[in-house]
């Protein structure tokens, strides 16, 4: 930066380079670095259940799988039985409130 200043009347060039000027331990700056690190670990916890929650997820719509297929099965053998399907047709409606609850708790997360 080229910086004129005027001796006596005669104009004067100085060359020199601008400084910055540190940082002060008081101000606006400390309370920006809390905020920072404050936000940070509020990120990081997000981050956490965000890993948690996609865990569940993926587990409970394995679960589910599984309890569907067993639905299935369970109906085609109480199908091929005929008779006695009173306690098959019981545990069909049992998995299938299961199946009902695991739905009810996935749309809640």
């Amino acid at each position: 930066a080229v910086v004129s200043t005027q001796s006596t009347g005669n104009a004067l060039k100085k060359e020199g380079k601008t400084k910055l000027t540190p940082l002060q331990e008081s101000g606006p700056v400390p309370l920006l670095q809390m905020e920072i690190g404050r936000l940070e670990e509020e990120n990081n916890k997000l981050r956490q259940r965000l890993e948690k929650l996609e865990m569940d997820t993926t587990n409970i719509l394995s679960e589910k799988g599984t309890l569907q297929e067993q639905v299935k099965l369970l109906k085609i053998q109480s199908q091929d039985a005929g008779t006695g399907g009173d306690s098959k047709q019981q545990q069909i409606s049992a998995m299938a409130a299961e199946i009902e609850g695991l739905r009810r708790q996935l749309a809640e997360q």
